[in-house]
């Protein structure tokens, strides 16, 4: 399967759970389910750009969003979220810089 399939299916998905919760049909916190599961959404936007143009953003988003689901999940020690929470925007620095040097990504 493709990504975008891969992307679009997960999205629909996301989409449900959020509505029920909204809706009260099953209790689920839904915003606890968002501040879970966000990273999730990183890595579909990460595998439709890769579907679409194969890019390196594609793997670089991806990358970013299993390291930041691992450390929501507890995956890693409480320093390794800090340092994800302190300095993410050195990735946005360093993703400038990339798209600067190199624009078609």
């Amino acid at each position: 399967m493709s990504g975008r399939v891969v992307a679009g299916a997960l999205l629909m998905l996301i989409g449900v759970l959020l509505l029920v919760a909204k809706l009260n049909i099953i209790p689920i916190n839904g915003d606890a389910l968002v501040a879970v599961w966000w990273p999730v959404g990183v890595i579909i936007l990460g595998l439709v750009l890769i579907d679409m143009k194969g890019s390196l953003l594609g793997w670089l988003l991806i990358i970013y969003g299993a390291l930041a689901q691992a450390g929501k999940l507890g995956w890693f020690s409480v320093e390794f979220i800090r340092f994800l929470t302190v300095w993410w925007p050195l990735g946005l620095v360093l993703l400038g810089a990339i798209l600067f040097i190199r624009p078609k990504i």
